[in-house]
């Protein structure tokens, strides 16, 4: 693993095999973790984030993500199939790949006051 600084955010870099997850702190309240090598970059900029996008929006529609949240996890399924075979080494099975590929998305969010959380999510299929 190593830890370089991208804009000005200090980003970790893990490499296993063809594959390099990035993940950051962009702010007290934001942990970002990415196979893109741009996603930091374009999070930390002025550009256009992930809640602009209409996939991510229509995700968080479905799952009811509030403007206020104790976190979430969002999946666009499209990069998955190329990270997951990098990071086994060797091409899926044809009935894992159909079956993946038929989803499109994913978002979890957990939500709750004190000791209490709640988690909720959302599978998107095609």
């Amino acid at each position: 693993m190593t830890t370089t600084i991208e804009n000005g955010v200090e980003v970790s870099k893990l490499v296993v095999e063809d594959v390099t997850i990035r993940y950051a702190r962009l702010d007290a309240d934001t942990v970002v973790v990415t196979s893109s090598e741009v996603a930091l970059a374009l999070l930390a900029g002025d550009g256009p984030k992930l809640a602009d996008s209409d996939g991510f929006r229509r995700a968080a529609e479905d799952v009811g993500l509030e403007d206020r949240t104790k976190g979430f996890v969002y999946v666009d399924v499209d990069g998955l199939l190329p990270l997951i075979e990098g990071l086994a080494g060797e091409s899926i099975p044809a009935e894992v790949r159909d079956g993946v590929e038929a989803v499109d998305s994913l978002v979890f969010q957990t939500s709750g006051d004190g000791d209490t959380t709640r988690v909720s999510g959302f599978v998107r299929v095609r």
